[in-house]
C-alpha cells in the first residue's frame, strides 16, 4: 500500500506547495490507514505540512454514530493530531433539497471540507480507493454514463487529494493488520438499501469470480479512458471557444462538430449558462433534439433554449413572468437601424427585376412592398392592442394571440422588432410581412430585411 499511495501521491504532485492536510476520517479502515499513512510517514515528504482530521457525523444510525465519533476521537488522542467535528442532519438535508440520503450526506461533507480548507496551502485528503473506483464505474456504467464519467474518480479535483486511489480494499486491510490499526465497521456498508453496496456486496463478488485480478484489470481501463477523455476535452475546449460569440452559439457550427465532440460542446454551454444543476446526459440529448427540430426547450433552473438568427441562445425564464416592458421606437431608413437590443435592421432596397433573380437566396419572410410604405415608418417594439393580418390570408389577429399560437419564447416577445406605417403592423420579426405589404404583380421595388446581431 504504502508504495502506491507514495507513487500516486509523486505522479499528481498531491503535496506540492502543501503546508496543511485535513483527512476525511470516519474511523472506518480506508480512511484510518489514510490518516495513519500521512501522519506517520509524512518524512517521506520532507514533513512539510501539518495533518489534521475531520469527522462528520451525519446522525443516521443513533448510537452507533456517536460510537463512530468517540472512537474517532480517541484515534486521533493516540497519535496527538488536531480533530475537527461536525454533525449535520442528512435525513433533514435530504428531505429539504429532495435528494436521497446518500447525496445529500455527499453534498454536507464536501461543503464542509470546502469550508475548512479555505486557507492557501491546504488540502483535503479523502480515502477514496481502487475498490471505491471499481464501483464508481459499474454504477456510472448502469447509467449510461459517457467517457468522462467511466473515468470514475479523479485522483486530484482543485484542493482535494486522494493518495489511496490505486489501493484495493484488500491491501488496505492488509496495512491495518500490520500496523495495528483498529479500526470500525459502519453497519450502513453491508446493507442493501443503497445501489453502491449492491454493486459492492454482490457485483463485484461475482465479477472477481471470474476474474481474480478484477480490480487491477478495471484499473487500466479507466486509465485508458481517462487518457482518451484528456485528448477529446482539449479538442472540445477549442471548438468550444470557435462556436461562441459573445455568449451565444453558432448553430451551424455546432452542427458540423463530429458527435463525440459536439456532446461535450453541448455539455460545456449547458454548464456556463446553468451553474446551479447537476448536468444529466438526458440534457445533452434535449439540446441535440433542439438542434434538430428548432423547437424551444426548458432546461433545469427554469432556462431557456431558443433560436435567433443563427444562434443558440440560452436565457432564463423566471415563474414564466414577462420581462419588464420598455417601449422603443426609430424612425425607419434605408440600410442600418440599430435597435435597443443590439440588433442590426439592414433594410436594402432592390428593383423587382433583381429580386427575381436574388429570390431564391432570400427568406420570402423578410421582404414587403417598399412602394407601400410611407416616409413616416418606424421600427419598434410591441404595444399594447397590436394586430397583425396574416399573409396571403384575409384574417387578422391580435399580435398576443399569434405569438401564442406560434409558441415564440416569453422573453422574446417584448423586444420582436416590428415595423409600422401609419399605425398599421408592415413586419415582424420572426413571423413575417403582412398580407398588405406582400409583392405583387405591381410591385417595382422590394425591400429587403437582413438582421445582424451585435451583441
Amino acid at each position: 500500500m504504502i508504495s502506491k499511495a507514495l507513487n500516486t501521491i509523486n505522479r499528481y504532485e498531491m503535496l506540492k506547495n502543501t503546508k496543511k492536510i485535513i483527512v476525511g476520517f470516519s474511523g472506518g479502515a480506508d480512511s484510518s490507514a489514510l490518516l495513519h499513512f500521512l501522519f506517520v510517514h509524512a518524512s517521506n515528504f520532507g514533513k512539510n505540512f501539518i495533518v489534521e482530521a475531520v469527522h462528520i457525523n451525519h446522525n443516521l444510525r443513533g448510537e452507533e454514530s456517536l460510537r463512530d465519533e468517540l472512537s474517532s476521537k480517541e484515534f486521533c488522542k493516540k497519535l496527538n493530531i488536531k480533530l475537527h467535528i461536525k454533525k449535520i442532519d442528512v435525513r433533514k438535508i435530504s428531505e429539504t433539497k429532495k435528494i436521497g440520503e446518500e447525496e445529500a450526506g455527499r453534498i454536507a461533507r464536501y461543503e464542509i471540507f470546502k469550508r475548512l480548507s479555505c486557507e492557501n496551502g491546504c488540502k483535503i485528503a479523502t480515502a477514496h480507493t481502487l475498490s471505491d473506483n471499481c464501483e464508481t464505474f459499474i454504477l456510472n456504467l448502469l447509467r449510461g454514463a459517457s467517457i468522462k464519467g467511466l473515468c470514475g474518480i479523479p485522483p486530484i479535483r482543485d484542493n482535494i487529494i486522494r493518495p489511496l486511489i490505486s489501493v484495493s480494499r484488500q491491501e488496505i486491510e492488509d496495512y491495518c493488520k500490520i500496523n495495528n490499526i483498529k479500526y470500525i465497521d459502519d453497519s450502513s456498508n453491508f446493507t442493501r438499501n443503497y445501489t453502491r453496496n449492491k454493486v459492492r456486496l454482490d457485483i463485484i463478488p461475482l465479477l472477481k469470480n471470474i476474474n481474480p485480478n478484477f480490480e487491477s484489470s478495471l484499473n487500466r481501463t479507466i486509465n485508458t479512458l481517462k487518457k482518451d477523455s484528456e485528448y477529446l476535452e482539449k479538442i472540445s475546449n477549442k471548438s468550444f471557444y470557435s462556436i461562441k460569440n459573445f455568449g451565444n452559439y453558432n448553430i451551424n457550427n455546432l452542427k458540423a462538430l463530429p458527435e463525440c465532440i459536439q456532446n461535450r460542446v453541448i455539455g460545456k454551454i449547458i454548464r456556463e449558462n446553468i451553474k446551479d444543476k447537476p448536468l444529466e446526459q438526458k440534457h445533452i440529448y434535449l439540446v441535440k433534439n433542439f438542434l434538430d427540430n428548432k423547437k424551444n426547450i426548458i432546461l433545469p433552473n427554469n432556462s431557456q433554449i431558443y433560436f435567433e438568427n443563427g444562434f443558440l441562445k440560452i436565457s432564463k425564464v423566471v415563474n414564466n413572468q414577462k420581462e419588464p416592458f420598455n417601449p422603443w421606437s426609430f424612425n425607419l431608413k434605408a440600410e442600418n437601424n440599430l435597435t435597443q437590443i443590439g440588433l442590426n435592421i439592414i433594410i436594402k432596397i432592390m428593383p423587382i427585376s433583381e429580386y427575381r433573380v436574388l429570390h431564391k437566396k432570400l427568406n420570402s419572410k423578410n421582404v414587403f412592398d417598399f412602394d407601400k410604405i410611407s416616409s413616416s415608418a418606424i421600427i419598434r417594439n410591441r404595444r399594447q392592442g397590436d394586430k397583425f393580418q396574416l399573409p396571403f390570408r384575409n384574417i387578422t389577429k391580435s399580435l398576443k394571440k399569434l405569438l401564442n399560437e406560434l409558441k415564440i419564447p416569453v422573453n422574446l416577445r417584448n423586444n420582436l422588432p416590428i415595423i409600422e406605417d401609419k399605425g398599421e403592423i408592415v413586419w415582424i420579426d420572426k413571423i413575417g410581412t403582412s398580407n398588405k405589404y406582400i409583392l405583387s404583380s405591381s410591385t417595382k421595388n422590394v425591400a429587403v430585411v437582413e438582421e445582424k446581431n451585435l451583441i
